[in-house]
């Protein structure tokens, strides 16, 4: 089992900062370049010989932003916040299959203008929630084959009239024939 990997990282930049343009050409802003080598000399304890600490496998991705000011968009900054990581962490963020992501704006655990994020393979990830998670809601996840589903509704379920039932006109001004 590969271990768990958890960081408080500072905010990204949004995404809508992250790309500029000079005439013609798209370049990577100033502030996403800096914030991406940031984030590199943070996570460089977690290199193994020089190589990420996740290199192949899924993952699963817990990240919860206590965000410095009320305003900013969550998936804007989880993309920055998912290229800054690649290299470092994991060889390319398309190895994310799960991820969690939370907003908050009150947090006695994290720092305002932080991130807290944690990264694990997602077979871990799974026998960890397995192992935690109540009885009840295991058997009742997954229905057994033969179940009834839930919609559609019973045919017989008396249902409240619609508007064809309903024999009183709607208020207003009459309609008069042209």
């Amino acid at each position: 089992m590969a271990p768990t990997v958890v960081l408080v990282l500072p905010e990204p930049p949004s995404s809508n900062r992250y790309w500029r343009r000079h005439g013609k050409i798209i370049h990577v802003s100033a502030e996403a370049r800096a914030y991406c080598h940031a984030v590199a000399m943070l996570t460089q304890q977690y290199r193994v010989n020089g190589h990420c600490a996740f290199p192949s496998g899924d993952l699963s991705v817990v990240v919860i932003w206590h965000r410095s000011a009320k305003r900013g968009d969550l998936p804007n900054r989880t993309k920055v916040l998912y290229d800054a990581l690649q290299g470092s962490l994991y060889a390319d963020d398309k190895q994310i299959a799960h991820e969690e992501t939370w907003r908050v704006d009150e947090s006695a655990t994290i720092p305002k203008g932080m991130m807290w994020v944690e990264v694990s393979l997602l077979t871990d990830a799974l026998a960890v929630r397995a192992a935690t998670a109540p009885a009840s809601t295991a058997s009742t996840a997954n229905p057994t084959r033969g179940s009834r589903p839930k919609w559609p509704p019973n045919p017989a379920t008396p249902r409240a009239p619609g508007p064809a039932a309903n024999p009183v006109p709607p208020a207003g001004r009459p309609k008069t024939p042209r």
